[in-house]
Order: C-alpha cells, then sequence, then structure tokens
C-alpha cells in the first residue's frame, strides 16, 4: 500500500510531487494520492535490463524450448518475521512450489525442465527435496538472474521482482500462489495467476 510509506508518527506526510517509473505505479499512485501530482519518469534500471535480456536472447534449443525458470522467495521467514505466523500471508513458499508442480500439467508445462533458482536470502540446501522429488528439476542460482532468465520460456514464482524483469525480457510469466493465498501484488495485466488456470 503505498499510503503506509509516506506515515509518519501515525500522520500522512506527503510530498509536492510524486514521481514514478511506470505505467502500474503511475495508475496506483494517481488512485491512492488523487490531489498529489503524479509524474511518470520511466525506469532506467528496468530499461537496461531489458537490453540486456535483448542483448542476451539467443534462440533456445527445441529440446529445451519449454524450460521454465521457479524464482523462489523465502515467504514464510517474511511473515514470521513481520507478523510473528509463518502462515500469514495464507501460504508458504513450499505449498506454492507443491501448487505449481501438482498443476503444471495444466498450463502446458508438464515434465519439461526445471531451473528452481533459491532466493539469495535463503538457506542453501532449502530446496533439494525438490530435486530428489523431481528429475526434471536442477537447483540454480549459480549464474545471474538475467542470464538464467535468457535461456527459458517460463518465468514462475509467487511475486518475485524477477516476474516482473522476465514479463520485460517477453518471457512467459505465471504466479503460482495458491488458492488461499493472499492475491498476487504484482499489477502486471500479462503475468498469469495459476489458480485462475488450474
Amino acid at each position: 500500500a503505498y499510503g503506509e510509506r509516506f506515515l509518519r508518527h501515525d500522520r500522512m506526510v506527503l510530498p509536492d510531487e510524486l514521481w514514478v517509473g511506470d505505467a502500474y505505479a503511475e495508475a496506483i499512485a494517481r488512485r491512492s494520492f488523487p490531489s498529489t501530482p503524479v509524474s511518470n519518469v520511466g525506469n532506467p534500471y528496468l530499461d537496461e535490463i531489458v537490453e540486456t535480456l535483448a542483448a542476451r536472447a539467443v534462440p533456445v534449443p527445441v529440446a529445451t524450448a519449454s524450460q521454465v525458470l521457479y524464482v523462489c522467495e523465502p515467504i514464510a521467514e517474511q511473515a514470521l518475521r513481520q507478523h510473528g505466523d509463518r502462515r500469514y500471508f495464507g501460504y508458504t513458499e513450499e505449498e506454492a512450489l507443491e501448487y505449481f508442480f501438482n498443476r503444471r500439467n495444466s498450463i502446458g508445462l508438464g515434465g519439461v525442465p526445471v531451473i528452481l533458482r533459491p532466493h539469495p536470502a535463503e538457506r542453501e540446501g532449502k530446496y533439494d527435496w525438490v530435486a530428489r522429488q523431481f528429475s526434471t528439476v536442477v537447483i540454480g542460482g549459480h549464474r545471474p538472474l538475467l542470464d538464467e532468465i535468457a535461456v527459458t520460456q517460463a518465468v514462475v514464482g509467487c511475486e518475485s521482482m524477477a516476474m516482473v524483469i522476465a514479463l520485460l525480457g517477453g518471457k512467459r510469466v505465471i504466479s503460482s500462489i495458491p488458492p488461499g493465498g493472499v492475491a498476487c501484488s504484482l499489477p502486471h495485466a500479462g503475468i498469469e495467476k495459476l489458480r485462475d488456470v488450474a
């Protein structure tokens, strides 16, 4: 919620003008602060990422045309730290992963190779159980994120910024938040919601 960002000692303190980096943020800011001028100044960081992904784009061999990158997030740890409840958001990262693997056939990704990329804040080995359970899974995160995005056709996660980057790079992007979990907070229209498809 944008409003919370401007609360100081329980008092709303707004700037004379808000600068945002994209059309989604602009729409949210205008809706949240109708009497404050809002300017979309663009986002050079994301523009550079799009250019970099375009430069790294390589033809993906037919054998790996459906390769998926699953970007992990420490959902339960964040919920516990901020709210004292691992399931505060209605799901954990493990439940989202299981939901994806149980439903991937319904979105045309059954049996295809999956690179599982742990979040940098997660402990090493956290997702080894997934690689043991599914022979098509390899643990990633050993190469830069843009390199892993560049060689995949789809990126799946809950609501990671990596999903926005992949969407800007022209990839298919899917949120794996299971039923009962909070709605994906990413406002980007191109993000498929697995629970709406499966």
